[in-house]
């Protein structure tokens, strides 16, 4: 386990619907609500996301810091909770650097300390130390606060902590990604360290930035209830708005592919973090730099899909380069036939493809995968294969000779099968 980790962030909302609106959109299970916080003036519900945890409060009186807080700024990003190996190294570090702290716990099973957010310049960050490593009472554990149990959908982790006994990966991904940014409660017009390009080049792309854009999906501004938005539409951009904007101009110009516009955002995200200057949250001690590559890496994976190329405007393609053929013996029953081809992605944008192989009056044998496609990167190769193993056909139903089609999914919208189309078809003889 490597320290200091992230295990929390806090959402702060002067309304409980925050908890239902995030419930609602990312399909999550029920919220553990941890009635220790009651100390701090607070109600709140607690999302287990893996071995970390997405909470969001909500002040019941006036003299809560939260509700100060909010008076402030209105709802967002509040806190961040960071395990630590050593808490006393830690507290030791934090008052040489004149960091004040302003509230101290040390219990049989976790210590911990919070810091005071005008010395850091951002959100509330707690440093904690849960004996053993990896359990966690600060997310409302059932173990330790009353109130949990079985029953809630909460269950206790191997190795400690909660977690979601769903366990939806996908979407605990995108909840991630989607609320790291809010928890950050970063602001500024952020850091601008553009990677060099030709002046010429630069003038064309300066051509296309529009000033009103910023990170993230425009579904966060646009689609989603307004109450959520004002949690999390401030801080979308992180130290990284600069480096968006300009990733929005690549693709709108379309000189690079999608992939190199991505990868270009990468690296410019990479040196912002590396600076040391992206703002005051992220220049925190020990767990800045690390905090600002997480929060790059999310906005990577978040562009770097099919998804991404429907921003881009990317148009359906594909190739079929290769194509390799065996029979496959069965001594029970009939030979089966099996056909690879390799697929390469010679577009401008991130592809989704099938395969299929067809006989005679194009009747379907077989379409491989079966639930979803493949993606395929700009430039890249894949083998995909299709057969007719475990379907009603074998070796000797087939004609002498069959078609074997590449199908892309057409990027202008995110439906799945329905809008596929033909880019590639080749003649494949069986015998």
């Amino acid at each position: 386990m490597r320290f200091p980790r992230l295990r929390q962030l806090v959402i702060a909302s002067d309304t409980t619907d925050t908890i239902d609106t995030l419930k609602d959109i990312f399909a999550l299970g029920e919220p553990f609500p941890d009635p220790g916080v009651g100390e701090f003036g607070l109600v709140n519900g607690v999302f287990a996301i893996g071995d970390q945890f997405l909470e969001v409060v909500v002040p019941v009186t006036e003299t809560a810091p939260a509700a100060r807080f909010m008076a402030r700024g209105g709802p967002g990003g509040y806190m961040a909770i960071f395990e630590v190996e050593d808490i006393e190294a830690t507290r030791t570090n934090v008052d040489t650097l004149g960091i004040r702290r302003v509230w101290d716990i040390d219990l049989k099973d976790i210590s911990a300390s919070h810091l005071h957010p005008a010395d850091l310049g951002g959100a509330i960050v707690s440093v904690d130390q849960p004996r053993p490593a990896g359990e966690w009472r600060c997310a409302g554990h059932p173990g330790t606060r009353e109130g949990g149990g079985p029953e809630s959908g909460w269950e206790q982790r191997v190795g400690g902590g909660c977690r979601d006994a769903a366990g939806r990966f996908m979407r605990a991904a995108i909840l991630a990604a989607t609320i790291l940014l809010a928890g950050c409660t970063v602001t500024g017009e952020g850091v601008d360290l553009p990677e060099t390009v030709s002046a010429d080049y630069a003038a064309r792309e300066a051509m296309m930035r529009d000033p009103t854009d910023r990170c993230g999906p425009e579904f966060i501004q646009t689609r989603l209830p307004a109450s959520f938005v004002n949690v999390v539409g401030a801080v979308t951009d992180g130290p990284f708005r600069p480096v968006c904007q300009r990733h929005d101009a690549c693709y709108r110009l379309q000189e690079m592919t999608q992939a190199e516009c991505d990868r270009r955002m990468k690296r410019e995200m990479a040196a912002v973090c590396a600076s040391g200057k992206s703002t005051p949250t992220y220049s925190l001690p020990m767990v800045g730099k690390s905090l600002c590559r997480f929060h790059a890496g999310l906005y990577y994976d978040a562009i770097n899909n099919t998804y991404a190329a429907v921003a881009y405007g990317g148009r359906p393609g594909g190739q079929i380069v290769n194509v390799a053929t065996r029979v496959i013996d069965d001594p029970v029953t009939d030979d089966e036939f099996e056909v690879c081809v390799d697929v390469l992605n010679n577009t401008f944008a991130m592809q989704e493809y099938d395969i299929e192989m067809r006989g005679r009056k194009g009747k379907l044998i077989d379409r491989e995968p079966d639930t979803h496609e493949t993606n395929v990167g700009v430039g890249e190769t894949k083998t995909m294969c299709v057969s007719t193993n475990y379907t009603r056909w074998s070796l000797k139903d087939l004609p002498d000779e069959v078609q074997v089609s590449l199908r892309c999914d057409t990027p202008e919208n995110f439906s799945v099968r329905h809008d596929m189309i033909v880019v590639d078809t080749v003649s494949v003889k069986v015998r």
